[in-house]
């Protein structure tokens, strides 16, 4: 599908005429943040699927905004932002069992890791 460019005016036109209201920090918002990573990230919440039918196009639920579209978004990165800390902690603690316990277990063979056989999960 062909997605010829669209100005920031143009995309915040399109958005209003689909029903979402647009308040004034959605220009610099778009131009920050993208229009692919807000709204089309986030938008199926706010979808009304019968409208959009009839439209041929994405028709919003009355009363959505720019700003719960952005709020949904700016949740989800700060979620992902938190889990992200506390995966790498994870993944550091278990990397670092792992490498002690194969150690461990491996003391006396000179460069186990290169050995797949080391790496069964029958043995």
């Amino acid at each position: 599908m062909d997605k010829p460019f669209k100005s920031i005016e143009e995309q915040l036109t399109i958005l209003s005429k689909r029903g979402i209201a647009i308040d004034n920090s959605a220009e610099a918002v778009l131009k920050r943040e993208g229009y692919y990573s807000v709204v089309n990230g986030y938008k199926d919440l706010f979808i009304d699927k019968a409208a959009s039918a009839n439209a041929k196009d994405d028709r919003y639920v009355v009363g959505t905004t720019f700003n719960n579209i952005y709020r949904l978004f700016l949740f989800d990165r700060d979620l992902r932002l938190t889990m992200f800390r506390y995966f790498s902690e994870a993944e550091a603690a278990l990397k670092t069992t792992c490498s002690y316990k194969f150690s461990e277990k491996h003391q006396d063979e000179h460069e186990a890791y290169l050995n797949p056989h080391n790496y069964r999960a029958d043995r």
